[in-house]
């Protein structure tokens, strides 16, 4: 099961970094840890995140696709993808796509 509450503190933390801070890698680290526990119930969180946390996430979708190796994942991601068009989240699906090789 997932920590929904810490993968919240997460995002907001790593929304307070500065883009080229050296700790962003890390953030990417410790979310991507947080939700490859289980593909069900990430799938679940991913789809009933908001706008402003799919943004954050999308950062680790190839790293969770990597992991994953599951077509179901990629489906979600183009599932949110529609759901929320004035994100641009086209180049993080295809990442999480060629992942899958």
């Amino acid at each position: 099961m997932i920590n929904k509450v810490r993968i919240k503190e997460l995002i907001k933390e790593r929304e307070m970094l500065h883009p080229d801070d050296p700790r962003t890698e890390d953030y990417w680290n410790m979310l991507t840890k947080e939700l490859i526990t289980s593909e069900d119930d990430t799938i679940e969180f991913i789809n009933n995140c908001d706008e402003h946390d799919i943004y954050w996430l999308s950062e680790i979708f190839e790293d969770i696709s990597e992991v994953f190796q599951s077509e179901k994942f990629i489906e979600a991601l183009k599932s949110v993808q529609t759901k929320y068009p004035n994100l641009d989240l086209e180049s993080d699906i295809m990442f999480a796509e060629k992942a899958l090789d």
